[in-house]
């Protein structure tokens, strides 16, 4: 069994007999070749979905009725990221888990 990229199937093995080495290479050089335009031809494809950009995937961002593209999910994750920085950094000074300093110091 070989797979044949031109069909993207696997195949019994159709490999034919020669009788001089340069119909052998002559084969070998079809089957390569077709194999680089298969692969030509996916990279194409891949290239022309991925071309569309960020704004083809939408997400629903929780909170929010309406759908985001990937630029926007982003710049709010990195927002909320930012805010739980902050904050982290204000009550970094509190070593108590229950925060009991900060309700004796108000």
């Amino acid at each position: 069994m070989i797979y044949d990229p031109t069909t993207a199937k696997t195949v019994q093995n159709s490999i034919p007999q020669f009788e001089s080495y340069e119909e052998e290479l002559e084969f070998r050089f079809e089957k390569i070749a077709e194999a680089i335009k298969a692969l030509a031809n996916k990279t194409k494809m891949l290239e022309s979905f991925l071309g569309r950009g960020a704004e083809m995937i939408q997400y629903r961002i929780p909170g929010r009725e309406d759908y985001s593209d990937l630029k926007e999910v982003f710049d709010d994750l990195y927002l909320r990221l930012n805010t739980l920085e902050t904050n982290n950094t204000i009550n970094a000074s509190v070593s108590d888990r229950d925060g009991k300093e900060l309700r004796e110091s108000s």
